[in-house]
């Protein structure tokens, strides 16, 4: 059986269906995977901003899901949260937008406070 960590969240007159994907996730889920996003009208993708060895691991997942054929549709909008932000080692808001963010992909980036980023999100 496989199971996710659902939670809901109201933002306004909005409705967020969280589904908790985790990372490192082998082949088999990436189906799975796809079919949420795919019906999805936003993508939150949250950086372990201290995790410094599973960086590259971390964008590499990102971009599969946005750019498969079956994964998010164009118009949907992306932000990225940067957690643990307490911690010495993270990287900055700069940081994470300039290794996410590149020419051909141009994911939108937000990466302020968690319910600033929620009415961003509502507002895209």
């Amino acid at each position: 059986m496989i199971a996710h960590q659902v939670e809901v969240y109201r933002c306004g007159n909005v409705t967020f269906q969280t589904i908790d994907l985790g990372g490192g996730r082998p082949e088999p889920y990436w189906r799975m995977e796809r079919s949420f996003i795919k019906h999805c009208d936003a993508l939150i993708w949250v950086d372990d901003s201290a995790d410094h060895d599973r960086l590259i691991e971390a964008r590499e997942e990102l971009f599969r899901a946005v750019r498969h054929q079956d994964g998010l549709r164009n118009d949907i909008p992306v932000l990225i949260l940067a957690n643990k932000q307490d911690n010495s080692t993270a990287r900055t808001a700069e940081q994470i937008k300039g290794f996410y963010v590149d020419d051909s992909s141009s994911p939108l980036v937000n990466i302020p406070h968690v319910s600033d980023s929620m009415d961003w999100c509502c507002m895209n």
